[in-house]
């Protein structure tokens, strides 16, 4: 969000709710919850894709998001 260049959002959502917090994107924290709660509970590595306005993926190995060297992992090229 453009408007939001150099915004704390981190620290203010830690301050707010005073909980340790991480910021990431849509389908790396939706692949987190279904890995953790979700149809792969119970699995030590998943793969996650969800189609909407786009098309996202996620890597979880050991319940870690995986976000490779470069941060884009399970970014794909359309």
């Amino acid at each position: 969000m453009p408007c939001w260049r150099n915004y704390p959002l981190l620290a203010e959502i830690e301050r707010a709710y005073g909980l340790p917090t991480r910021i990431d994107n849509d389908a790396n924290a939706a692949g987190l919850a279904e890995a953790m709660w979700g149809a792969g509970a119970g699995y030590d590595n998943v793969f996650y894709a969800t189609i909407g306005t786009g098309i996202g993926t996620a890597i979880v190995l050991n319940r870690i998001i995986f976000h490779g060297r470069t941060g884009a992992a399970a970014e794909g090229a359309i």
